[in-house]
């Protein structure tokens, strides 16, 4: 596959399928959580990569981005709580349809996930 064959199908493909579920509460969102000027709306952000320098750190412990694998996509997935990650994940459209198509352009291999937990850091400015 190509990296414009990659990036086409992570797009149109996935994208258009995350965004298909039925269930609108199986789909990842963004809730606001009260410290924030920000609507209740779905949250699934792809962002593509070009030219980006990954690798080890100099005299460092080894990092996720070795140089011997490139990282060309991040997705952002937004979920209100535990059970909403848990629901999502759990339904029947991600199992029978997001999960398997992963499998056609995902390099579970050297594929990294990493999960936060959103909080304000101070005072919202006005």
């Amino acid at each position: 596959m190509t990296r414009k064959e990659y990036f086409d199908h992570r797009f149109h493909i996935h994208g258009s399928l995350s965004d298909s579920m039925e269930n609108k509460d199986d789909k990842p969102q963004y809730v606001n959580l009260g410290f924030g000027p920000r609507p209740r709306s779905s949250k699934y952000i792809q962002t593509q990569v070009f030219g980006s320098a990954f690798g080890s750190r100099p005299d460092g412990p080894l990092t996720a981005n070795q140089h011997c694998v490139g990282r060309d996509d991040t997705a952002e997935l937004f979920f209100r709580d535990w059970d909403h990650i848990i629901t999502d994940f759990s339904s029947q459209f991600a199992k029978t349809t997001i999960g398997p198509d992963g499998t056609l352009f995902a390099n579970f291999g050297t594929s990294v996930a990493l999960m936060a937990y959103e909080k304000p850091s101070g005072p919202i400015p006005p």
